[in-house]
């Protein structure tokens, strides 16, 4: 039985619009009327409005924020009896099984596009067939970038199922059934998804890099437009400050975010990895924040930090295959993310 939160106390909240928790205070209200609370500042909203009506289902002491989060710098994230605890959970509150979610064609869709794209950046078979609601590809590595994927979207279901709200749950069930596009455990499922099969990507071209040598003039820039770019990128660290080669780094990255010709992706990154005249990396609640500043325009209305980190990912997806670029992970100070496009 979750008890009432007290006046004044510091919780987490999420209302239906949100895609993810944010912190906040609790000053007014009562489980049968919702509550009132008065959000954290962040990034540049210095007084942020208060927000009413907010449920008890939707509130988590810090206790249970704790609880609810995986751990870190872990190589098995939940063990298997809690995660077949929550796939149990997960049913019992959705009410659709969990092979009949993920052979939804919304879900396969969205799995579908990632993973084409994914593959057709590095190298590999793009050309998914879909049978029974399951996906095949005849290229064995494009079939372990999708076990990654639905490892990951099916933990990412199955803690969605046990820990989200009821308005959550109910908004999925919408989902499901067609009476709504948008659904926040929908999207978690997507870039959980999609995050795991990135980081498959950046482990396989670790091994790659540490058994090929990197050789300018042999580099094939048919697809990449690499030759051009490696002599600004490619420093030949006995010859060259940490300075130097950040700057001839920073240089090189910039004319390959220019020839995205996407200025609020290539601002995103900026901002996100503190390059060029930003001195340091930003959040992307506050690099949304900045983009709404500067009314940069934003799929389906505002930024948000979901919105943010989706263009972003998507981005460096697409340089994610030039090898080059990988330098730059060594002095992204900070940074949760890795240059080859997935999180870290």
């Amino acid at each position: 039985m979750r008890t009432e939160p007290t006046l004044g106390e510091k919780v987490y909240y999420r209302t239906p619009e949100m895609g993810r928790k944010k912190k906040g205070f609790v000053i007014a209200g009562s489980i049968s009327t919702g509550y009132e609370i008065k959000p954290v500042r962040e990034g540049y909203t210095l007084n942020p409005p208060n927000i009413n009506g907010v449920f008890r289902d939707s509130i988590w002491t810090s206790q249970e924020h704790a609880a609810g989060r995986l751990p870190k710098g872990t190589g098995v994230r939940v063990a298997a009896k809690e995660s077949k605890r929550r796939g149990q959970v997960g049913v019992e509150r959705i009410g659709v099984t969990e092979a009949e979610i993920m052979r939804h064609p919304g879900i396969v869709d969205n799995m579908r596009r990632t993973l084409q794209f994914l593959c057709s950046r590095n190298g590999l078979n793009p050309h998914f067939v879909l049978t029974d609601g399951v996906l095949h590809n005849d290229d064995l590595a494009a079939n372990e970038l999708f076990s990654e994927y639905v490892t990951a979207a099916l933990g990412a279901l199955r803690t969605s199922g046990n820990n989200a709200s009821d308005a959550d749950i109910q908004q999925f069930r919408d989902y499901l059934t067609g009476a709504s596009s948008e659904s926040n455990i929908a999207l978690t499922i997507a870039l959980t998804g999609k995050t795991a099969a990135m980081r498959h990507l950046i482990s396989d071209n670790d091994r790659l890099r540490a058994t090929v040598s990197y050789d300018t003039h042999g580099e094939d820039d048919h697809e990449t437009g690499m030759r051009a770019i490696a002599a600004k990128v490619a420093v030949n660290p006995e010859h060259a400050s940490g300075a130097v080669k950040q700057e001839a780094l920073t240089f090189g990255i910039a004319e390959q975010l220019e020839a995205l010709d996407d200025t609020a992706a290539a601002v995103i990154i900026k901002m996100k990895f503190g390059l060029e005249q930003f001195e340091h990396a930003y959040k992307e609640q506050d690099i949304a924040a900045a983009l709404n500043r500067a009314k940069v325009p934003a799929p389906n209305g505002l930024w948000d930090a979901v919105k943010v980190k989706i263009k972003m990912l998507a981005a460096l997806a697409i340089l994610a295959h030039t090898r080059g670029m990988q330098n730059l992970r060594d002095f992204l100070c900070g940074s949760d993310y890795s240059f080859a496009g997935g999180a870290a």
